[in-house]
């Protein structure tokens, strides 16, 4: 601090009416050393809130359904999407335990109603009533977005009329995946 700045320090002190004796003031000044900063209470207690969690980058989910295709028909599946957008192709992977012995023992898959293609029909499974796949089939992703547009995508696998029936409902497998 300059020695002009001190003198007008003495004489506010001194013409407000406060009596400041010569030792109140110090005849030289220097900087104040600084041990420690402690934070306020409620500083120390603040919530630092962390970035939201991150939307994974695929959605993915696989469901298994205890179902025979000739004894009951269409296998219907409905994947839960809420919140997530497609935004490339998408794959569909079917594992499915059926009666596919022969090339014309196949499966049609609907997506929400459009046609996407057909699976086991370039070879027929050896055996009657195993697993066969398992096996992909791309969906576009327009088809995908659309399906998807209310929350949900129903997956629907209709077998031809040549799958002959196995004992009992057997484990089918349904995964779908796709970038978000």
């Amino acid at each position: 601090m300059t020695e002009q700045r001190r003198k007008l320090l003495r004489s506010i002190a001194v013409g407000g009416g406060a009596a400041i004796t010569g030792k109140s003031l110090p005849a030289s000044w220097s900087n104040p050393v600084i041990g420690s900063v402690v934070l306020p209470a409620h500083a120390q207690t603040s919530l630092v809130l962390s970035p939201p969690p991150q939307q994974p980058q695929n959605y993915s989910q696989t469901q298994t359904v205890s179902h025979s295709f000739t004894d009951s028909g269409n296998l219907n599946v409905v994947f839960d999407v809420t919140g997530f957008t497609p935004t490339s192709d998408g794959t569909l992977t079917l594992t499915l335990t059926d009666d596919f012995s022969a090339v014309t023992e196949l499966v049609r898959i609907f997506i929400d109603g459009t046609d996407i293609g057909t699976i086991f029909s370039a070879t027929g499974n050896p055996t009657n009533c195993v697993v066969s796949g398992p096996e992909s089939v791309t969906i576009p992703q327009a088809t995908l977005v659309t399906a998807a547009a209310d929350g949900s995508i129903t997956v629907t696998l209709d077998p031809t009329p040549a799958v002959n029936a196995c004992s009992g409902a057997v484990d089918q497998i349904i995964q779908l995946d796709f970038p978000v």
